[in-house]
């Protein structure tokens, strides 16, 4: 065989590698796009095919992990320089789900910019308490593959709520669940939160009872993440119930001045729990109407990997307790009280990986 014989077989057997090459590829991009994929559900919550694959996978090129003291990693230490200072305790720890999931997906670019005592205004405008901490979105690009958050919980008063619920010796008294300062407070708080509205104004807001600053609803944090990040996949991260259905009059939650127990009753308890539900169903709607509008978002649920590891539950506990300490200035609580402590963030991890696709 001369060698323009040989030169022709090998163009040809050239040319059939890369005809299959190309079609394998075209037809995997036209899967994805079509979103011909096995649909996963988690819970009762069925996730689009979109989320399960895109999320792991994007998260590997640039993740931004916003939002509040849940997503910083408050109470667990080792604060990076420059968020445990009098001016800017924003408590952003390397022991937080964000550091850990980069760590784990060896993220090329990773912004971490969650901040304890965030509220949902702290992502479109400087933050309210930290004026040298930007608004959040900011950190946001279009390279931005993916983004996480847990958001809301300060707009309805955690803090807030929980020392209206918190008692022991000296100290507080049983039935915020019946106090209508409180369970007014976070009703007009969460159904500001809940609103499924798609024109989100950006001024005349409504007012948070609880921190004093304007809410924007879960479905329009969405949706300004999904315009300051358009190729990014956007996970919406809940916030757990934190007691067990104890059948015991009261639940120890911490101790006072390192000596004196505290106490959560079980109807304060419940109703805790049942606020916590609440927002979680409707951070599920936002994500629902997010995707709806063309939003590639995602909601991940962590009640279950904390399930039987809650105060008082049957297991170990993932979460810091409740530690207050009095002074002539007051009674100040640990920051990182009733936060997840190493455990709860390795199961925040977990949540997160079971709501989208592995790796």
């Amino acid at each position: 065989m001369d060698d323009d014989q040989n030169r022709r077989d090998f163009d040809l057997l050239g040319f059939g590698k890369r005809f299959w090459i190309h079609l394998c590829v075209t037809l995997s991009v036209l899967v994805m796009t079509l979103g011909i994929w096995p649909q996963r559900v988690i819970g009762s919550y069925e996730l689009t095919s979109f989320s399960q694959r895109s999320f792991a996978s994007q998260l590997s090129s640039s993740y931004a992990a916003l939002g509040d003291s849940y997503s910083s990693g408050q109470g667990n230490g080792s604060y990076y320089q420059g968020t445990n200072t009098p001016t800017d305790r924003c408590h952003r720890s390397p022991v937080a789900y964000g550091p850990e999931l980069a760590a784990k997906y060896h993220v090329g670019s990773f912004s971490f910019v969650a901040c304890s005592g965030a509220v949902t205004a702290d992502l479109f405008a400087s933050n309210h308490m930290y004026p040298s901490e930007p608004a959040q979105l900011t950190s946001l690009t279009t390279k931005t593959s993916a983004v996480t958050l847990t958001i809301g919980g300060n707009d309805v008063g955690f803090a807030q709520i929980l020392a209206a619920c918190v008692w022991g010796i000296g100290y507080g008294a049983p039935g915020c669940s019946h106090n209508p300062a409180v369970t007014e407070m976070v009703s007009y708080d969460l159904n500001a939160l809940a609103n499924l509205s798609p024109s989100c104004p950006t001024s005349n807001l409504p007012i948070s009872k609880a921190s004093s600053t304007p809410i924007t609803s879960w479905l329009c944090v969405l949706l300004a993440i999904h315009e300051a990040a358009p190729n990014a996949v956007v996970d919406l991260v809940g916030y757990p119930q934190l007691f067990a259905n104890f059948s015991d009059p009261t639940c120890q939650v911490g101790s006072l001045d390192g000596f004196y127990p505290l106490f959560v009753s079980s109807s304060d308890a419940r109703w805790l729990n049942s606020v916590a539900l609440e927002g979680m169903n409707d951070e599920k709607a936002a994500v629902a109407a997010a995707q709806k509008m063309g939003v590639p978002a995602i909601v991940t649920d962590v009640n279950q990997v904390f399930y039987t590891h809650r105060f008082c539950d049957s297991a170990k506990l993932f979460f810091h307790p409740l530690t207050l300490t009095t002074s002539f200035f007051g009674t100040v609580a640990s920051p990182g009280s009733m936060h997840p402590n190493s455990d709860g963030v390795a199961a925040y991890v977990s949540a997160i990986e079971q709501s989208v696709a592995k790796r």
